[in-house]
C-alpha cells in the first residue's frame, strides 16, 4: 500500500511543474493542476489585468474534460462576456 503512496505521489511531482514550469496555451491541464501565482500570471497575460478566479471557471476547469490552458483563458473571456451581456442586457 505505501509502494503504491510513494509511486503515485513521485509520478505527480514528474509531471508538469504548475509553479515553475512556462505556461503556454497549448499546455494541457492535467490531474495535477494547481491555481498557483505562475497559472494567475500566464491568465492574466491572456485575459488582463482583471482576472480573477471565480467558482465557475474552477468548477469548469476541474470537470474532468481534456482542455488546454489556452481554452481555460477563452473561457473565462466567454464567462466575463456573459456576465456583461447579462448585466447589460444585450
Amino acid at each position: 500500500m505505501l509502494d503504491n503512496f510513494f509511486t503515485t505521489r513521485a509520478q505527480n511531482t514528474n509531471g508538469f511543474d504548475w509553479r515553475r514550469s512556462t505556461i503556454t496555451r497549448s499546455t494541457m491541464v492535467d490531474n495535477a493542476y494547481t491555481n498557483t501565482q505562475n497559472v494567475r500570471r500566464f491568465m492574466a497575460r491572456q485575459c488582463g489585468s482583471d482576472f480573477t478566479f471565480n467558482r465557475a471557471l474552477v468548477a469548469w476547469i476541474q470537470s474532468g474534460s481534456s482542455k488546454s490552458m489556452g481554452d481555460v483563458a477563452d473561457e473565462w473571456l466567454r464567462q466575463q462576456q456573459a456576465k456583461w451581456e447579462s448585466k447589460n442586457k444585450v
